[in-house]
């Protein structure tokens, strides 16, 4: 995680992720939890990355609702609302950008490219006061 800082405003606090298929995801949501409540409030906050939580399967999975509680009760909202991987027998949304600052002009979306089996995703904030 890196913290940049504004002349104006709050700092931002940036981290990228990567949770490794079929690793504890309890595990994972507890220590992200704690990050997340820690930071919770003080910060504009942005975490992104390859999470391989599907969190298109919220209401199927007790492990990906509980991932998003957490990310919620944080005031952490996911940015990518479409599928980041697609293969020709499924499409998850796996990739994933949450961030607390709703209030700002944000862009973020899905590129389409084949340099990998996961889609390219990206942010843009516009601030004014940086």
């Amino acid at each position: 995680m890196i913290e940049i800082e504004l002349s104006k405003g709050k700092n931002i606090i940036v981290g990228c992720f990567y949770r490794t298929p079929g690793s504890n995801i309890d595990l994972f949501n507890d220590h992200l939890g704690n990050m997340l409540q820690k930071l919770k409030g003080c910060k504009r906050i942005c975490i992104c990355g390859d999470f391989n939580i599907d969190i298109l399967k919220h209401s199927s999975h007790n492990y990906t609702q509980n991932f998003l509680d957490i990310t919620f009760s944080a005031g952490m909202f996911p940015v990518i609302d479409k599928p980041t991987r697609i293969t020709e027998s499924s499409q998850t949304l796996i990739d994933h950008i949450f961030t607390n600052e709703l209030c700002t002009q944000l862009h973020g979306g899905i590129l389409i490219n084949d340099i990998s089996d996961h889609l390219p995703i990206f942010c843009i904030y516009q601030y004014d006061e940086i």
